[in-house]
């Protein structure tokens, strides 16, 4: 499923609507950036127009000749609803802030299963499997702002929130399997998976330059929570009257950084002027895990 967290980094926590362009600085961003970015740097930039009204709606979807099971399929169809308003702060100050609603819906690549040798053809068959991407609905907010204090000093700051909701499936639980009730599923079950996912980021800071050096001082703070479950699937150990519903556990994890990065250029009689940039971080990470219901 997506968004379970077997992937470090989701650009999907971060609105496509908040982004104005996307820089990517290849090795050479060391020099800029620190030993954090020896093998390069993504710098997304968020919208910082200070006025204007925006609105959108996209769609899109799959249209598929499948030959495992000789169809014309239509799915992973995808909506998503934007909107974003700016206005100016002081003197050249800007805010802009934004909200979107995406929601797409399921794939299936799976073709007509193979009933095993033990079960019963006539109670099994059909596509069992659902390989592909699971349904997903995402709700985002975001907003970034930059307010002069002075002519030399600028105070900035933004934020993203994301909520998603997401699906999955789980192998096909056959009839005559120990993971099955006969007389809950006698045709046996496939179960979906569940997943709640909440992340959280927020930076703010000071940046501004004194004579020939630039400098930019911030706080970060990111929290992401995941919450699984399944759903459709009994605990056999319960018996028939086990729950379909359960929460399988948590985890969070969280992030504190403090940045402190100067630089300035220097004329070295080169074609272009070096940069000679020096900074400090204390970061702090957490990370803990939950049980979920005792009868999953």
């Amino acid at each position: 499923k997506v968004g379970r967290g077997t992937a470090p980094v989701d650009f999907n926590s971060i609105p496509g609507s908040a982004i104005s362009r996307i820089e990517v600085l290849r090795d050479g961003a060391g020099s800029q950036y620190g030993s954090d970015a020896i093998a390069g740097v993504v710098n997304v930039m968020l919208d910082e127009r200070p006025e204007g009204l925006d609105l959108g709606i996209t769609y899109g979807g799959h249209r598929t000749d499948f030959d495992p099971i000789d169809d014309d399929i239509t799915d992973g169809e995808t909506t998503a609803r934007t909107a974003s308003w700016g206005m100016p702060l002081g003197d050249g100050g800007f805010l802009r802030v934004g909200g979107e609603y995406k929601q797409r819906e399921e794939t299936d690549r799976g073709g007509r299963g193979e009933v095993p040798f033990f079960e019963d053809s006539d109670n099994v068959g059909g596509r069992q499997f659902k390989p592909g991407d699971g349904e997903t609905k995402d709700r985002l907010l975001w907003a970034n702002f930059g307010l002069p204090l002075d002519e030399h000093t600028e105070f900035y700051g933004f934020t993203t929130y994301a909520q998603r909701d997401a699906e999955g499936t789980g192998f096909f639980r056959y009839p005559v399997s120990s993971q099955n009730i006969l007389s809950v599923y006698p045709d046996g079950y496939r179960p979906v998976t569940t997943g709640d996912n909440t992340d959280l980021a927020v930076s703010a800071g000071l940046r501004g330059d004194a004579g020939e050096w630039n400098w930019d001082a911030s706080v970060s703070y990111g929290q992401n929570e995941f919450d699984g479950g399944v759903k459709g699937s009994p605990n056999p150990s319960l018996g028939p009257t086990s729950p379909r519903v359960f929460e399988s556990g948590s985890t969070e994890n969280s992030l504190l950084s403090l940045n402190l990065d100067i630089d300035r250029p220097l004329d070295l009689g080169f074609a272009a002027p070096a940069t000679l940039a020096l900074g400090a971080e204390y970061r702090l990470e957490n990370f803990q895990s939950f049980a979920g219901d005792p009868l999953s």
